[in-house]
């Protein structure tokens, strides 16, 4: 069983209008990232690749990925983000292992039934 610790997530929900500015500049960020796609779509580009997102996608990152935004859909775009610090994990080796699922499985998960539960 992987134990974490409840203080160390936290969540929040990202609106951006079609016509927001882009930052294609790829940055990376502590700790381990779960996005839910709730509507609309976008082009998120991880390590150099792009990929294209739309509702119930899952997008993973691990604190190693550089990521950016390259293009919103038409009608915008609107994500829940989940966040796991690394201290979050109580085992070392746990928060490893997560790392190198996201990384293997290049952080994509298309219309999963994960995104239903996460909903």
């Amino acid at each position: 069983m992987i134990d974490v610790n409840s203080k160390t997530f936290s969540s929040f929900t990202m609106y951006k209008e079609p016509n927001t500015k882009i930052i294609d500049t790829e940055t990376a960020y502590a700790g381990l990232r779960v996005c839910l796609v709730l509507q609309g779509g976008a082009v998120w580009k991880i390590n150099k690749q792009c990929y294209s997102v739309g509702e119930g996608d899952i997008v993973l990152f691990n604190d190693f990925q550089k990521r950016c935004i390259v293009r919103y859909g038409d009608s915008g775009f609107t994500v829940h983000v989940m966040q796991l610090d690394r201290r979050a994990f109580v085992d070392p080796s746990n928060y490893l292992f997560f790392c190198s699922c996201i990384k293997n499985i290049n952080g994509v998960l298309k219309g999963t039934a994960l995104s239903q539960i996460l909903k």
